[in-house]
């Protein structure tokens, strides 16, 4: 099902699954059908793999789910169907604590942190296990027009670490003026 469903063959999927095929089927790299649909942008077979109760909220090798890989693939309308059938941004998290908003963020892709915003209402203050926010996370690579976004949603500047270390600090560290 998890190929079929990665290459956006509906009829397939549909089939796969009438014949008992498992709709949370995992990969050696820990990533289900409605995982690989997602980040493929393949909006109808994710529709089917909801609709036959995929789990939303499993994480692949790299902690990301089906939400994470949707926004990061910038497909908005998948976004919105996983938000509808009950996955938040916010509840998944990696084994480091990190939501997929701070994995956007660390990696500098300010479409997929407004979406997550905007569309699938994560949170923009969330800690990870170091107390890092999203925001420390933008600034630490130097991102500055995600930085600008995180600010624009109400980021707070002033919050810091566990070990007091801030999002200033860690663009100062990294030598990132712009930001």
């Amino acid at each position: 099902c998890s190929v079929a469903a990665e290459g956006g063959h509906l009829v397939v999927v549909k089939r796969l699954l009438e014949e008992g095929a498992s709709v949370n089927a995992v990969t050696r790299e820990g990533c289900t059908p409605v995982k690989l649909a997602a980040q493929g942008g393949h909006e109808r077979a994710v529709q089917v793999l909801i609709e036959a109760k995929a789990a939303l909220d499993l994480k692949d090798s790299a902690g990301d789910t089906a939400l994470g890989r949707a926004a990061r693939g910038g497909h908005e309308g998948i976004v919105r169907k996983l938000k509808a059938a009950g996955l938040t941004a916010d509840e998944t998290r990696d084994g480091r604590g990190r939501t997929a908003l701070a994995r956007a963020a660390m990696d500098g892709d300010t479409a997929a942190v407004r979406m997550l915003l905007e569309v699938a209402g994560a949170e923009v203050d969330t800690k990870d296990n170091i107390g890092a926010t999203v925001l420390m996370w933008a600034a630490t690579g130097g991102h500055e027009d995600t930085v600008k976004a995180l600010l624009s949603a109400g980021a707070l500047v002033n919050a810091r670490t566990f070990e007091q270390g801030s999002a200033l600090m860690r663009a100062a560290e990294g030598g990132h003026e712009a930001t």
